[in-house]
């Protein structure tokens, strides 16, 4: 994938600096030069591809380039030679962010990121909803897939209800949530503190944060709004957690008739044990538990899927019973509110714009419809108590029912271009065919899987001369975890 990524982006090189010949000529005496390395396709899209795949906006590329082309060892002084002495440009920050332009329309075309992206949909509306998903896993276990923070714990007793009015006379209703709190006798009198817990929260952010650019030499804000935790843990750890039962199912492979477990320890996708278990655990991984947790793989969309719709008709009967719901940012569902304050402060900001023209080939009508739609929106939010930027806003339970369901159809989660729907369904037959396609794969069909190696995915294959013993034969891994069979 990174040798096509590399051919890519010579003709995405093409497209944006057609009109720009000694750019253009610059970047292909670079690329051609620097193509005599063989790890070119590595250093250069080896971390773009996989953060991308994992959901990372193509656009944030342009401080790897930079860094590439002005502080690789290998690279700078190509580049160097072919971008600035010979006159294309004047400095290497102009040139990384013509690169990054490219990289990021070749990333899009390279990688289909629609697992990802439709997990971190999914992610958010879980945030939405202020509930964790959780969903049966590989090897039987639970999945819990939320961030971790410190919070308060709700007391509705407490709550306080106020009407307000706004400067041109609309009424609206505002929330302050009320919690639990612990009262103290000191020497100074009695002290009452709110009672603070360590606890999974779906709501969680990093706020705002700040990003040094080294072609800049300044530093990059970027805000992220509430239950964009979620939405990007969810992106990656169905993944991480899937790889973690993969290791049981290879410890179990391995050792389920040893009085001794042979010793073995992981980083990621490479093995780290003895020269004499080496092959055993990498036969385990690679060619026992991979296909045996096939199945249960190819269960995990509708799983996932039967997740959100119990968390969705849970919330829709809590809510039924109350009189006021908060949607602002310390409401009872923050998460709701902010994911129509992110859209009105999308289609305001003058940075987004230009991130969005970029990956539209600048094309001005489709910023226009997009701000249309988007307008439409938020003029159909506000028809349901939504009001931009309001932290204690409260709504009734009938405005947060439709409310909801237009985040679903905003995030097509739900309504007329609902994307999950098909996803589900397509989902087990998708990896069915991608487990056929990798075991017609002329290297797998002689050697077996090599994902789990002594060096990673992208370690050399062990070849001898000498014949090969037959593979261990495969354990009956539902027998040794009862867990399977529920």
């Amino acid at each position: 994938m990174r040798g096509f990524a590399l051919n890519k982006i010579g003709d995405k090189l093409e497209d944006f600096l057609k009109s720009k010949e000694e750019k253009l000529d610059a970047w292909k005496d670079f690329l051609t030069k620097a193509s005599k390395n063989d790890s070119l396709a590595s250093d250069l899209f080896k971390v773009p591809l996989m953060q991308y795949a994992y959901g990372k906006d193509g656009s944030m590329f342009t401080e790897h380039i930079y860094e590439f082309i002005k502080d690789s060892d290998t690279y700078a002084p190509i580049a160097y030679d072919a971008l600035i002495k010979s006159g294309a440009y004047s400095d290497l920050t102009t040139a990384a962010d013509d690169i990054s332009k490219a990289m990021e329309a070749t990333l899009n075309e390279v990688v289909d990121p629609q697992f990802t992206s439709t997990l971190k949909r999914l992610g958010r509306m879980f945030a939405v909803m202020g509930t964790v998903p959780t969903i049966k896993g590989v090897a039987g276990d639970d999945y819990v897939f939320s961030p971790v923070d410190v919070g308060f714990i709700p007391d509705s007793a407490k709550d306080e209800i106020q009407q307000e009015v706004d400067e041109e006379g609309n009424t609206y209703i505002t929330k302050k949530r009320g919690f639990q709190s612990n009262t103290y006798t000191t020497p100074d009198g009695v002290v009452e503190s709110t009672t603070a817990v360590r606890q999974f929260n779906p709501n969680a952010t990093k706020g705002l944060q700040k990003f040094f650019n080294k072609s800049k030499d300044s530093y990059d804000s970027f805000e992220n709004p509430l239950g964009s935790a979620l939405s990007r843990l969810l992106g990656v750890m169905p993944i991480q957690s899937t790889d973690g039962d993969l290791l049981k199912l290879m410890l179990i492979a391995v050792n389920s008739d040893q009085k001794i477990q042979l010793p073995v320890a992981t980083v990621h996708d490479s093995l780290i044990t003895t020269m004499d278990t080496m092959h055993l655990y990498r036969n385990a991984y690679n060619n026992i538990a991979i296909p045996q947790a096939v199945p249960e793989i190819k269960k995990f969309a509708s799983r996932l899927k039967d997740a959100y719709d119990k968390a969705r008709s849970d919330l829709f009967a809590q809510v039924t019973e109350d009189k006021y719901i908060g949607i602002g940012a310390n409401g009872d569902y923050p998460s709701l509110g902010a994911l129509f304050d992110e859209l009105n402060n999308k289609i305001n900001n003058d940075q987004y714009k230009e991130v969005f023209l970029r990956r539209n080939n600048n094309k001005l009508e489709k910023w226009e419809e997009y701000v249309a739609k988007s307008e439409e929106t938020l003029r159909e939010a506000r028809k349901q108590g939504w009001r931009p930027n309001t932290p204690n806003l409260a709504i009734d339970s009938a405005q947060f029912k439709q409310l909801f369901s237009l985040s679903e159809s905003l995030l097509k989660i739900g309504g007329a271009e609902n994307r999950f729907k098909q996803w589900v369904n397509n989902f087990a037959s998708n990896v069915e065919q991608g487990f056929k396609k990798l075991n017609l794969n002329p290297d797998v069909r002689k050697h077996g899987i090599a994902q789990m190696t002594q060096a990673g995915g992208s370690g050399k294959r062990m070849v001898s001369k000498e014949p090969v013993a037959e593979p261990r034969k495969p354990v009956d891994l539902a027998s040794m975890i009862p867990e399977l069979n529920r």
